[in-house]
């Protein structure tokens, strides 16, 4: 749960930073793979080659708006 409450505690600024293309596929991912449910575990696999080249934009729309990543 510490990487969870690292990226929770982060600015908005820095999250978005994080969500630019490629890094979204990183840190998102493991993000996503943390939360320990089957859905987003297999969602944190899927996001390391999605999230990198294309998933990173719902991301940064998220978080701009002020909302969370997208889960399911």
């Amino acid at each position: 749960m510490g990487y969870i409450a690292w990226i929770n505690r982060l600015d908005w600024r820095w999250r978005l930073v994080l969500a630019l293309p490629v890094l979204d596929g990183i840190f998102y991912s493991i993000y996503r793979i943390c939360q320990k449910t089957p859905k987003n575990v297999l969602l944190g696999i899927v996001w390391i080659p999605f999230g990198a080249l294309i998933g990173w934009f719902p991301d940064m729309m998220n978080i701009a708006s002020g909302k969370e990543i997208f889960m399911l």
